[in-house]
């Protein structure tokens, strides 16, 4: 019995380095998006560099239109079939 007791220690142990291996995964991944979010929030009052944030997002509107079209188009042709 006593080595069952011991079993049930090592396993409560375990779980216990587990969740702590979690949690600094998770920490990891909450630092990386407040520091994305760092990012995204620098505010910017030149208009020069606000207009070329503005032209690089706009591209990326397009690409992802021209993606969503191309998409439409493959549903239609496979509904029509």
């Amino acid at each position: 019995m006593a080595e069952e007791g011991n079993e049930i220690d090592l396993s409560y142990e375990e779980e216990a380095k587990h969740d702590h291996v979690d949690e600094k995964k998770k920490d990891k991944k909450k630092d990386k998006k407040r520091d994305k979010e760092k990012k995204e929030k620098v505010e910017c009052n030149d208009v020069e560099k606000l207009n070329m944030k503005l032209d690089k997002l706009n591209v990326k509107i397009e690409a992802l239109q021209l993606k969503k079209a191309d998409i439409v188009k493959m549903i239609e042709e496979a509904q029509n079939k």
